[in-house]
């Protein structure tokens, strides 16, 4: 490949499925090194759900139909102006590092030499580690002329400092102090791991040597208490609902008064934090169904009605996502009250009841908007063009 290009680093796409996102699938730099494994930078990770067990990772020179099309490196395309954040930062352990460097004023002053002379923001001061990463990203990825440099030296920093304690204090603690190590604290775990650490949970039998317990008869574990089998109520459960959110952008598009950009960004956001939420099963809990979403989420919002203040858990955890109550609050506004829908946009989404609509129409007649986006398709297909 580098061959092909004199030498040169071209740009190429990489994906990993599956691709949930408009992050899924950037643009790199490529770079020759030893082995047969594609290296990633730690921060593109966490939005391409990408880990080291074994994931398969796409490379494409070019897209057909977009041959000419500059795939967008990471740090062009670093920041959600929807949800206000940025995708892109380190975790894991690379968050033990930025907690063990924050304890360090020398090594704070030398991260912030090499990020100044970069052109960087400074690095925020008197926050938990995990904090201190979201908010210097953000920060970051709203600067006109950032670099994906500036990411690169966080994380050269964060692994400098990791290496005093590589081992981030692991063991077999006591079950009572499991929330008081820095690891956890800091923001170095997912936090549902501990915040459920009772029998009955994965990570409490994990712990007591008793994985397998999950799989034996009426899935008890050896003490009587219940356990969930997370292939079956974790993993089989989410994989049958993503095909079903699948379709949630499409429906919500023949809801809108008017198809513009910011209203299938609106649309994509919340599409995008559901099907990661229904994915989100290494903690060992059951993530959001689809018929769950449909009935308080989406049926609602594609009426232009309220949300349900009595809702259930798994709802109630995805509407908590920062930022998302905002956009199903632009999404209401942007949609037809259910009694208000045109009759053109009754047609397009169910064309098999046209001459039900047309019964009902004045005139018997259906006007066309002839210049939004949804209406041309049809009319190209009538047209042979």
């Amino acid at each position: 490949l580098l061959n092909a290009f004199e030498g040169e680093r071209p740009r190429v796409w990489i994906k990993r499925d599956p691709v949930l996102h408009r992050w899924g699938l950037v643009g790199a730099k490529v770079r020759v090194v030893e082995g047969n494994a594609i290296q990633l930078p730690p921060s593109l990770l966490r939005p391409m759900g990408a880990d080291f067990d074994g994931d398969t990772i796409m490379v494409f020179r070019s897209i057909p139909g977009q041959d000419e099309t500059e795939p967008p490196l990471p740090s062009e395309i670093a920041f959600d102006e929807v949800l206000q954040r940025c995708l892109y930062y380190p975790g894991k352990q690379y968050t033990y590092g930025i907690h063990l460097l924050q304890q360090s004023q020398d090594r704070i002053s030398r991260l912030n030499q090499d990020l100044t002379a970069l052109g960087a923001p400074c690095w925020p001061v008197s926050q938990q580690a995990k904090a201190a990463l979201e908010q210097w990203s953000k920060a970051a990825a709203q600067q006109l002329e950032r670099e994906g440099q500036w990411w690169a030296t966080v994380e050269k920093h964060s692994l400098e400092a990791l290496a005093d304690n590589p081992g981030m204090d692991l063991g077999l603690w006591p079950e009572a102090e499991w929330n008081q190590r820095d690891v956890v604290s800091c923001g170095a775990v997912k936090p549902e791991v501990f915040a459920d650490f009772k029998p009955g949970s994965e990570a409490y039998h994990a712990y007591r040597g008793e994985s397998l317990a999950v799989y034996t008869s009426g899935n008890a574990d050896p003490n009587g208490s219940s356990a969930k089998d997370t292939i079956d109520v974790v993993m089989v459960t989410a994989a049958k609902s993503t095909g079903h959110f699948g379709n949630v952008p499409r429906r919500f598009l023949y809801a809108a008064k008017k198809l513009n950009a910011d209203f299938v960004l609106y649309v994509h956001a919340l599409s995008e934090l559901a099907n990661q939420q229904i994915l989100s099963v290494k903690v060992g809990t059951g993530g959001l169904d689809f018929k769950t979403f449909n009935k308080y989420v989406f049926d609602p919002l594609a009426k232009g009605q309220e949300i349900e203040r009595d809702v259930p858990e798994a709802v109630q955890t995805f509407l908590n996502t920062p930022g998302i109550r905002e956009v199903c609050a632009r999404i209401k506004k942007l949609v037809y009250p259910e009694t208000e829908v045109p009759a053109w946009l009754q047609w397009l989404r169910r064309p098999s009841k046209l001459g039900e609509i047309l019964m009902k129409a004045e005139g018997n007649c259906i006007e066309l908007p002839l210049d939004d986006p949804r209406v041309r398709p049809f009319l190209a297909k009538r047209s042979g063009a």
